[in-house]
C-alpha cells in the first residue's frame, strides 16, 4: 500500500510537471500542491509534512539510539551509553548522543537536504547488510522468528534493489557517496578496537590449563589385598 502511493504520487508529478520542472524544484510537492489548490493547499501539505516528519524522525532516533545501546552491552562501545534511565526505562545517554550529534550536523553548515541525502545513503547500506544477515541466519537453521513470504525470492529482489539505489547514488552523486562511506568506515577502526579488547577480556577469564595436573586415583576402601 505505501509503495502504491509513492508511485501515485510520484505519476501525479509527471502528469502535472515536465522533467526539467521537476528536477530543478527544490519541493515538487508544494509546487503540485500550490497548482491544485493554490496557497492554502500549500501550506496544508507543507504542515502535513511537519507532522510526518516529526512522527518519523521519534522512530528513527527511538531506534539509532537504541543501536548504541545494544553496542555498549555488547561491551562494544562506551559503558555509559548502556544505562537505562530508573523511571522511564530508556537509554537516555544513547538518546542525548544521538540528537547532540544531529544538532552538531547541523551546525556544522550542512543543508538539510544534504543530511537527508547522507542518511538515506546510509539506510541503504544498513538495509543490505541487515538483508545479508537475514540470509545468513535463514542457511544456519533453526525456526524463524518471523516469517518471510517469497523467501528467497523476495528478500533477493529488495537487495538487489537496494544495490542499484546505491551504486546509482555512487555514479550521480560521487563527492556525497565518498564522503559518506568515509564517515561511516572512520567507527570501523574503534569498533575493531572494543571487539580486541573484549576478546582479551574473555580470554584472559577463562581458567589457565597449563598447571593443572590429573589428580592420581586412588584405590577404593575395602579389604586389603594379601600378598604371598
Amino acid at each position: 500500500m505505501l509503495a502504491f502511493l509513492y508511485l501515485s504520487l510520484i505519476f501525479a508529478y509527471h502528469l502535472a510537471f515536465p522533467i526539467e520542472v521537476i528536477s530543478a524544484s527544490r519541493v515538487p510537492g508544494g509546487d503540485l500542491a500550490r497548482l491544485l489548490w493554490g496557497r492554502a493547499g500549500a501550506g496544508a501539505l507543507a504542515l502535513i509534512v511537519m507532522i510526518s516528519t516529526a512522527g518519523a524522525q521519534n522512530g528513527n532516533i527511538m531506534a539509532s539510539s537504541r543501536v548504541y545501546y545494544a553496542m555498549a552491552n555488547d561491551g562494544l562501545f562506551l559503558k555509559s551509553f548502556a544505562r537505562v534511565h530508573p523511571r522511564w526505562n530508556s537509554p537516555y545517554i544513547a538518546i542525548v548522543a544521538q540528537c547532540s550529534w544531529a544538532i552538531v550536523l547541523l551546525l556544522a553548515g550542512r543543508s538539510v537536504e544534504s543530511l537527508a541525502g547522507s542518511y538515506v545513503f546510509s539506510l541503504l547500506i544498513l538495509w543490505s547488510v541487515t538483508t545479508l544477515a537475514y540470509f545468513k541466519f535463514r542457511r544456519q537453521g533453526g525456526v524463524a522468528p518471523f516469517l518471510a513470504p517469497g523467501y528467497p525470492w523476495m528478500p533477493a529482489l529488495y537487495l538487489v534493489t537496494l544495490a542499484g539505489m546505491t551504486v546509482a547514488t555512487c555514479y550521480f552523486h560521487p563527492r556525497s557517496a565518498i564522503s559518506n562511506i568515509g564517515l561511516m568506515a572512520s567507527g570501523l577502526p574503534f569498533y575493531l578496537l572494543w571487539r580486541g579488547r573484549l576478546q582479551r577480556s574473555a580470554i584472559s577469564r577463562q581458567p589457565s590449563t597449563r598447571s593443572y595436573r590429573r589428580p592420581t586415583p586412588h584405590p577404593p576402601p575395602g579389604r586389603p589385598r594379601r600378598t604371598r
